[in-house]
């Protein structure tokens, strides 16, 4: 009798009502989509205010940075004369060459920033040997004997690259915080 309750369409059934058929679901994801339109933001943006500022700042630099219809002209700079269209071209040529560097530091900034925030990438992680594993796990056994609170020791099956991963978030840190100054530097210029 108790078998078809184990079965994989109830396991299935009894979590996708949980979670896809219930409505709350739907009411949580219309009232963030309505935020979202009125004010810029939804209540579950702020949960994570520093990745979501990333998510939406890279596409949309890099949209700017495709689809921009002028560049900003630095204040020092002089304008070839009107009647020499030939030069105007070339200046504005080289402004948006510049431009276009400005916008890619600021992309990789908040890449970079995303990076940080998701933590180092996989390659600081490599597998452990099985007999290394073993060995620490039956050391961690006798400590967990030795114990009076009764918690047991976890061992990784795993070797974390500490300075790998330390030195990557350093030089991530640094693109991070020259992709802002420039962000900074040019706020007032993002414009299409």
């Amino acid at each position: 009798m108790e078998s078809h309750l184990k079965s994989p369409y109830r396991r299935f059934h009894r979590k996708w009502w949980t979670w896809y058929a219930n409505p709350m679901t739907y009411v949580r994801a219309f009232r963030w989509y309505y935020q979202r339109a009125t004010r810029g933001w939804a209540d579950c943006d702020v949960w994570g205010l520093d990745s979501y500022i990333c998510d939406v700042m890279v596409p949309a630099l890099e949209h700017l940075r495709k689809t921009k219809g002028g560049v900003p002209v630095p204040p020092d700079a002089v304008s070839a004369a009107p009647d020499n269209g030939d030069a105007a071209d070339e200046e504005f040529k080289r402004w948006e060459v510049e431009w276009n560097k400005r916008l890619d530091e600021m992309i990789a900034g908040f890449k970079a920033a995303e990076g940080v925030i998701n933590g180092p990438p996989d390659r600081f992680f490599s597998e452990r040997p099985a007999a290394e594993v073993a060995a620490e796990e039956a050391e961690a056994a006798r400590k967990d004997a030795e114990r009076a609170d009764g918690a047991k020791l976890w061992v990784s099956p795993w070797n974390y690259d500490r300075e790998g991963a330390a030195a990557w978030t350093k030089e991530q840190e640094a693109i991070r915080q020259k992709g802002f100054a420039t962000f900074t530097e040019y706020f007032y210029a993002l414009w299409d």
